[in-house]
Formats: structure tokens, sequence, C-alpha cells
């Protein structure tokens, strides 16, 4: 706030003094002050260093889209144990390094983006809130565990830690549209909220196994945009999870297809299907239906650079691209302005509590073949050490 009181005190100064030195009208004054201010604090943006820790499939989407879409920001290190070569040669990044430590160690740089294996997220936010890092960037899910998220809440506020956590959903257009046509009133009163969400290619085994459960890993984005499009908190869930890739069913508690029910406190419904193989490829839809309308996107198209030609796109790479590149410009900006970042720890942490429950759920269906609504509340009342 105080950046912008004085990014306003000096566009009038300059057009006082130029209404006064050089015969412009005020307006005029204001006009030219404004244009040459704002070029200004582009170059101030410029000179906010970032870190990133994490440079394998999900980090090198989000340095190539800050590289080509966000001038504002400055990727001061990059960290990763097993550095690409490309990375390793990147002139335009001034430090590279194998250990991240040495990216904490660095004072001058106070802002990082986490982007390493999900079950690296709580202890790295941990040590970059230690190492008194002001702005942290989070891939999603931050932990399975409310449990952890919350300690890291206390942290991050003794701390006075910004940590913003990547639900990249609340910045797609698309989804932006259902939430102001359900907000205005548009469809009525909201009754059943639609999701699909499918992988189109069966993630290697190996990175599978690191990924936690579907529910915390595939559907973290989905517990998120129920909560931000209805504009509701969870009541309960309901899970139905199988396994149907033959390694997968080795793996205790894995499920690959599910489907979920989430009774909103707003008496709407959420109807999610989840898979890590789509024959069709990959998709990601949404529909919301009201009393008196409804809206839905998707699945989208993409044009293939290749052919010109419209095709599905590969991956949430494609899919979600735009919505990537504005939750990374508005970290940027949260950083240069100074403000609260717009995604907390506090929705990481209710998300834990919908995948939690919906764990228990899908857990009680596998090993019953009945039904099981889990209640948020009870979840809550319960230790979350006991889940």
């Amino acid at each position: 706030m105080l950046k912008n009181f004085m990014f306003l005190a000096s566009i009038l100064f300059q057009a006082g003094h130029l209404e006064a030195t050089v015969g412009f009208s005020l307006a005029n004054g204001i006009k030219y002050s404004l244009k040459n201010s704002l070029i200004l604090r582009q170059s101030i943006h410029t000179k906010a260093p970032i870190g990133v820790i994490g440079a394998g499939r999900i980090g090198q989407m989000h340095i190539k889209n800050m590289k080509q879409h966000i001038p504002e920001a400055k990727i001061q290190w990059i960290a990763d144990p097993h550095l690409s070569s490309s990375l390793l040669n990147d002139e335009s990044i001034a430090n590279k390094t194998l250990n991240y430590k040495d990216l904490l160690n660095d004072q001058e740089v106070s802002n990082v983006a986490i982007f390493a294996s999900t079950d690296q997220h709580v202890p790295l936010i941990r040590e970059c809130i230690r190492a008194g890092k002001k702005y942290i960037l989070c891939e999603k899910p931050v932990s399975s565990d409310p449990q952890e998220i919350m300690d890291l809440e206390e942290e991050a506020e003794a701390n006075k830690a910004q940590v913003m956590v990547a639900f990249n959903r609340r910045f797609d257009k698309d989804v932006q549209k259902i939430k102001e046509q359900i907000l205005q009133g548009k469809i009525g009163s909201p009754s059943i909220l639609k999701i699909s969400n499918h992988d189109g290619i069966y993630p290697p085994m190996d990175i599978l196994r690191n990924l936690g459960s579907i529910f915390s890993d595939l559907h973290s984005h989905d517990f998120d945009s129920a909560r931000n499009v209805l504009g509701s908190e969870v009541h309960s869930v309901t899970a139905f999870g199988v396994a149907v890739h033959p390694e997968m069913k080795d793996i205790e508690g894995s499920y690959d297809t599910c489907a979920l029910i989430l009774r909103m406190k707003n008496d709407s419904l959420v109807m999610i299907s989840g898979m890590r193989q789509d024959g069709g490829g990959y998709q990601n839809a949404m529909e919301a239906i009201g009393t008196d309308d409804r809206i839905s996107f998707g699945p989208r198209l993409t044009i293939d650079p290749d052919s010109g030609e419209e095709r599905s796109p590969k991956d949430f790479g494609e899919y979600f691209e735009q919505s990537m590149i504005d939750e990374l410009r508005e970290f940027v900006r949260c950083i240069s302005e100074e403000e609260v970042v717009p995604v907390s720890l506090k929705e990481a942490r209710y998300v834990a509590e919908i995948s939690a429950a919906a764990n228990k759920s899908a857990e009680i269906f596998l090993k019953t073949g009945r039904t099981q609504e889990v209640l948020i509340s009870e979840l809550r009342a319960k230790s979350y050490d006991q889940l």
C-alpha cells in the first residue's frame, strides 16, 4: 500500500513540476508523468530476484513461462540435484546449484518458488521461512496432512512470511466466468457442480509412487475450485476409488479411477470424476447447473504448432497454460506491491481436510463395498494425527 501511495505522489509531483516549468496543462502533465512512472515502475519490478527450487517436469514448465511471458520476473537462482544441461547453460540465470541451501543462504534473494517433488514441499517451505524468505510460492499439494499445514501457517505468521499455493484454476478465465455467473445469480441457486479431471497418458509408476493419493494430488485443484466457485465450504465427502492398472493394484490404498460427491454447506452437490488415463486424451471440464440456467466449459481444443490443426491438449501444461502464467504474474505482483498473496496456506489446509475425508471414505468402500459419507466437522473434531 505504501508503494501505491508513493507511486501516486510521484505522479502528482512530476505533473505539478511540468505545469510550472514547461507550460504543460495539469492533465497533460499527469499523462506524461504516468507514462514515465509506469516505465520506471516496471523496471523496479525486474529488480525483485526469485529463486527456484525444483526443475523437474513442472518446474521446467514454470521456468519457461516466467522467461517467455513474465519479463518482470527475474530468475536469480535455480536449485535442483539433477539440473538439465539446457538450464546449466542458460546464461540468463545468474546462479545454478545442485544444493538448494546455496539459494537459501543468499540474503539478497527473499522470494522463492518451490516446484520440487510433493514430499519435499513441507520441509522446503519451513526452511525458506526460517531462512528469512518473505514471499514463497509452492506447487500443490502442500501436504496431505492438515496438521502439517497448520503448523506451517503458524510459523509463516510468526515470521511474517507470505506463502502462496499454486492452485492455478483460480486464475483460469473460464473458471472465473462460472464463479462470476453464480455470484451474479445468472443460473439461479446453484444445485450441481460437475467436474471431470482426467489425465490423457498414464504417468510413470515411479512418479505415481511419489505423488500421494489421487485425491490429494489429482483432485486438490478440484476441491479448491469447488469451494472457490460455489463460495461455500464442504460439509461432507463420499468417495469411490478403484485401481485399473495392474501395477496400481499392488500399491495398498492407491487408485487410478475415482468418483466423488461433495455435499456443500449451501446444499449444492459437487460431482467429480477422476482418471489417470482417459483414452480420449486429457480432459478437464466444469459445468454448473442452477435452478434457472447452466454454464460450462471444456473440453478445450488447442492448435497444434506443427500442423496448424485443432487437437486435444497433451496435458495440463497445455490445457491450463494461461492460468499458470497468470498465477506466476500475480505472485510477482504481490512481491512488487508488498501485497498479501491471494491463495494462502489456509486454503491448502482446507483442501487437505477434504482429501483426508475422501481417502477415509474410499478406504471403507474398498474394504467393505459400502458407501460412507465422511463429515468434515467430525474429521476436524478428531486429532489430525489420527487420520
